[in-house]
């Protein structure tokens, strides 16, 4: 069966069909959640603007336009209801502008080769550089390798334009080369391999 692309499946979502939006809802669910709760540490408000975006998306559905993201799209839609949030100051939330959770390490099938017992330390060391970066570094990471956002998405979920986007990914992973031990030479190599291929994608 061949895998339909998100361009059709926002299609179907606009021509009204309930199964691919539910479909939908459930896998993206839960990254969404992921990702407001790096904003807002009010769970239940994260969660509820999720749905708030899920029943607007279904209600207004066909005045719609096209997207070939339906994760980016809905990434951008749940930060910019957040911020908006912070601007009504309605709430007590932390600053949006600040990335403030670490992000998990284990962001790219290149650091599963982390995930082995024996490299447990290393894995300790590479979170100790991750939660060094800027709040901003964070979230170009987090977008890029975790969420696998290329950075024309990414850019648009931070609004920023993809040159900045590009030039904050690539400050970041210098920055975690040069936090980390150059006697490490495996980690340091992987640092590498990820600058050379992600950030030429």
């Amino acid at each position: 069966m061949v895998e339909r692309s998100d361009l059709d499946l926002w299609h179907l979502i606009k021509e009204g069909d309930s199964t691919v939006f539910e479909g939908i809802y459930g896998r993206y669910f839960d990254d969404l959640y992921e990702y407001g709760f790096r904003f807002c540490k009010d769970e239940f408000l994260v969660k509820d603007k999720i749905q708030d975006i899920f029943v607007k998306i279904w209600a207004r559905r066909k005045q719609l336009g096209n997207t070939t993201n339906i994760k980016a799209y809905l990434f951008t839609a749940l930060r910019n209801s957040l911020n908006e949030q912070h601007r009504n100051n309605s709430l007590h939330m932390v600053i949006l502008d600040k990335f403030k959770k670490d992000i998990p390490v284990s962001f790219s099938l290149e650091f599963e080769l982390l995930k082995k017992e024996n490299d447990q330390q290393r894995l300790e060391r590479l979170h100790q550089a991750l939660s060094q970066l800027s709040d901003r570094q964070k979230e170009i990471i987090y977008l890029r390798f975790l969420q696998d956002i290329d950075y024309d998405e990414a850019a648009e979920i931070m609004g920023i334009t993809t040159k900045a986007a590009y030039k904050l990914s690539a400050r970041a992973i210098d920055s975690l080369k040069k936090l980390v031990s150059a006697s490490d030479k495996e980690l340091y190599l992987l640092l590498f391999l990820l600058q050379t291929s992600k950030l030429l994608r």
